[in-house]
C-alpha cells in the first residue's frame, strides 16, 4: 500500500523546485537590480527674489549607466495636489540638470515675487523611461494664505486653505479664516460680506478648514481666505472659489405626530396628507393592520407649518396600500390587511376636504376592478388614473405577481370608469416607484419573483405603450419614494434585499436627456436610509415623513420607524 504522508512530501517538494526554477529565470536578482532614490531638500533665500533649491539621487549600483536627466519642477501658488505636480503638467516649469549617476546638486531661480506668493518644488530624475520624483517643499519670502479647495454637503460648504511662511520668518497672525459671499466685489472683511469664519491666531504653517452651514440652495457663493497680521492688515488668498450650492433637505419645524411606516399620502391644495399607516412592530409583521389615524400638515412657509389630525379612515385600513391624488382627493385602495382576507380589499375610499362643512371626510368612491393584492402602483395623467402591478398570497400562500395595468375615470358613470390597458412589460413586480412628467407614466424599480428590479418604462396613454427608458444606476430596490417637480421625476431611499440594506440615496430623471444619460444623482437624504416612508409635493417642494429602517439593539436587529421631517429644494435647472 502506498504511504499518503509520503506522496504528499514528494509533491510539496515539486512545487519549490519548480518556484526556485520560475525564480531564477524571471530576471535579476534583487542584488542586480538598481533603486534609484530622490529627495527634495529645504529650499534657502539667496537675495531678494533668488531662492535656491536643492535635491539629491542615491542608486544601489553606481556601476549602471547615467540616469537620462533630473532636475527640478516648480510651479508658482500651485492649486492642484502634491501628486498632480509633474513633468508637463500645464503651468509647472522644469529645470532639466542633464545626466548624472548620483549625489547632490542645485539650482538658484531668480527674478521671483517677494510678495504673496508660494513656490512648491520637487526634485526629479529619469531612469530607464521612468521618471522618480523627490517630495514636495514649498517656499515663501512672506507669509501666504492661499485658497484650496471646498466640498459641498447639502446646505453646508466646507472650504480649506493653506498657511504658509509663518515658521520661517517666526511670525504669526491674530486672525485667519475664510469668508464667503454672492458676489465678488463683497468679498473682503470691511464690505458687506455673507459670512465668515474665525479661526483666531496661528503661528504654524499648514491647512485650515472653515464650515459654513445654513446656506441656501441654488445659490452662488464665492469664497477667499484672509489672514489678519500683528499690525493689523489684512492678507487675502489670490484665488477666489466659485461654488454652487444646488439642493438638498431641510428637516421641518414640527415632526409627525407619531412614528409612522407604509404611510398613505399625498397633497390636496397647499397641504399635504399622511396616515392610515403602520405605527409599530407587530403591523411590520403582518400581525395586526394598520391605524386608521390620518393628519394634514397644512405648509405655512417652507419647513413652517403645523398638524392637525382628520377624519379616521372609513375603509379597513391595509399596510402597502395604494394612493393617488386626483380633482383635489386624495384616494387610497388595496393592500394588505394583516388579517384574515389579507389581500381582499378593493374597495376605494377618497378623501374630500369639502365633506363634513369643510373638514373634510373619507367617502367611498369605487371598486377596483382586478384582484386584491399589496404593493400596487398609482400614477395620474390628466385627469385618469393610472394603477397596476402588485403582489398577494393565494390560497396555498404561493406568491402571485402582477403586471396588469387600469385606466381609472372619476367623472365618467359608475360601471363606465375601469379600462384595462397594456401591461408593465416584464414580469410582474411589486412595490415598484411611480411618477409623471410631461404626460408620460413612469415605473420603475420594485421586486420581481427572483430579485429587486432598477429598470424602468414610460408610459404613453395616446398610444397605450409601454417604452424602456434608462434603468436607475446603481442599487436596485423596493419601496422607495417617488416624485416629479419641474418636468423632472425623482426616485430615492427604499430596500435593497440583496444586501439587507436600506437606501438614502435620491435619483433625478430627465426624459429630454439622451438615453445612458437621463439619471442623475442628488443629494441624499440626511437622516439616513429607509423604505416606504410618506411623500407630498406642495409649491414645488417635497416633504417626506415616516419610514421604516432596522437598528441594532442587544446584538439583535429590531425594526426602527421614523417620524421625522423632511423638506426637499430642487435644483431649478
Amino acid at each position: 500500500m502506498r504511504n499518503p504522508i509520503l506522496g504528499i512530501f514528494f509533491m510539496n517538494a515539486l512545487w519549490l523546485c519548480l518556484l526556485l526554477c520560475c525564480t531564477c529565470c524571471i530576471g535579476p536578482k534583487l542584488d542586480q537590480l538598481d533603486f534609484v532614490d530622490v529627495q527634495t531638500k529645504i529650499p534657502i533665500p539667496a537675495g531678494v527674489g533668488s531662492l535656491t533649491v536643492g535635491g539629491s539621487i542615491n542608486r544601489t549600483l553606481l556601476e549602471e549607466d547615467s540616469l537620462g536627466d533630473h532636475g527640478f519642477i516648480w510651479v508658482e501658488n500651485w492649486t492642484g495636489t502634491p501628486a498632480d505636480l509633474v513633468l508637463g503638467r500645464p503651468g509647472v516649469k522644469t529645470i532639466s540638470l542633464g545626466r548624472i549617476q548620483q549625489g547632490d546638486f542645485t539650482y538658484t531661480l531668480n527674478n521671483l515675487n517677494v510678495e504673496q506668493s508660494l513656490y512648491s518644488i520637487k526634485a526629479y530624475a529619469v531612469a530607464g523611461g521612468r521618471t522618480i520624483y523627490g517630495g514636495l517643499e514649498r517656499f515663501s519670502f512672506n507669509f501666504v494664505v492661499q485658497t484650496d479647495t471646498v466640498s459641498i454637503n447639502n446646505n453646508e460648504a466646507t472650504l480649506s486653505a493653506l498657511l504658509f511662511g509663518l515658521e520661517a520668518l517666526r511670525d504669526s497672525v491674530i486672525d485667519h479664516g475664510h469668508i464667503i459671499a454672492r458676489d465678488t466685489a463683497n468679498l473682503y472683511l470691511n464690505k458687506t460680506f455673507f459670512k465668515k469664519s474665525s479661526l483666531k491666531s496661528s503661528n504654524d504653517d499648514g491647512v485650515f478648514s472653515s464650515e459654513f452651514e445654513g446656506l441656501s440652495f441654488n445659490t452662488t457663493y464665492y469664497g477667499k481666505a484672509y489672514a489678519q497680521t500683528r499690525d493689523g492688515r489684512f492678507v487675502y488668498s489670490k484665488k477666489t472659489l466659485t461654488f454652487r450650492v444646488k439642493d438638498g433637505w431641510l428637516p421641518v419645524k414640527f415632526r409627525l405626530p407619531a412614528q409612522q411606516a407604509h404611510l398613505v399620502s399625498g397633497a390636496i391644495g397647499n397641504s399635504g396628507i399622511m396616515g392610515v399607516a403602520c405605527l409599530d412592530e407587530l403591523c411590520l409583521n403582518a400581525t395586526n393592520g394598520p391605524s386608521r389615524t390620518a393628519y394634514r400638515f397644512e405648509v405655512e412657509q417652507d419647513t413652517v407649518g403645523k398638524w392637525t389630525e382628520i377624519a379616521d379612515y372609513s375603509g379597513i385600513p391595509a399596510k402597502r396600500s395604494t394612493s393617488f391624488t386626483l380633482n383635489n382627493r386624495l384616494y387610497v385602495t388595496l393592500g394588505d390587511r394583516g388579517v384574515g382576507n389579507r389581500f381582499n380589499t378593493t374597495t376605494i375610499w377618497a378623501f374630500d376636504p369639502t365633506e363634513n362643512g369643510g373638514e373634510g371626510n373619507w367617502i367611498l368612491a369605487d371598486t377596483f376592478p382586478a384582484a386584491g393584492r399589496e404593493g400596487a402602483v398609482a400614477f395620474v395623467i390628466n385627469g385618469k388614473a393610472y394603477i397596476g402591478s402588485g403582489r398577494r398570497l393565494d390560497a396555498t400562500a404561493n406568491e402571485v405577481l402582477y403586471s396588469d395595468f387600469y385606466e381609472y375615470s372619476p367623472s365618467l358613470e359608475r360601471g363606465q370608469r375601469w379600462r384595462q390597458i397594456a401591461p408593465l412589460p416584464g414580469s410582474g413586480r411589486s412595490e415598484a416607484a411611480a411618477f409623471v412628467v410631461n404626460n408620460r407614466g413612469y415605473v420603475g424599480t420594485g421586486f420581481s419573483a427572483k430579485e429587486d428590479l432598477s429598470d424602468f418604462w414610460s408610459y404613453n396613454p395616446q398610444s397605450n405603450q409601454w417604452t424602456p427608458v434608462d434603468s436607475l444606476p446603481y442599487d436596485p430596490r423596493r419601496g422607495a419614494i417617488s416624485f416629479s417637480i419641474n418636468g423632472k421625476g425623482y426616485v430615492g431611499t427604499g430596500f435593497k434585499s440583496e444586501n439587507s440594506a436600506y437606501l438614502s440615496d435620491l435619483w433625478s430623471f430627465d426624459p429630454t436627456a439622451a438615453r445612458g444619460k437621463q439619471w442623475q444623482t442628488r443629494t441624499p437624504l440626511r437622516s439616513g436610509g429607509r423604505s416606504h416612508a410618506g411623500l407630498f409635493v406642495v409649491n414645488n417642494r417635497a416633504y417626506l415623513g415616516g419610514g421604516r429602517s432596522i437598528f441594532v439593539r442587544n446584538n439583535n436587529l429590531d425594526f426602527l420607524i421614523f417620524s421625522d421631517f423632511w423638506m426637499y429644494t430642487p435644483e431649478n435647472n
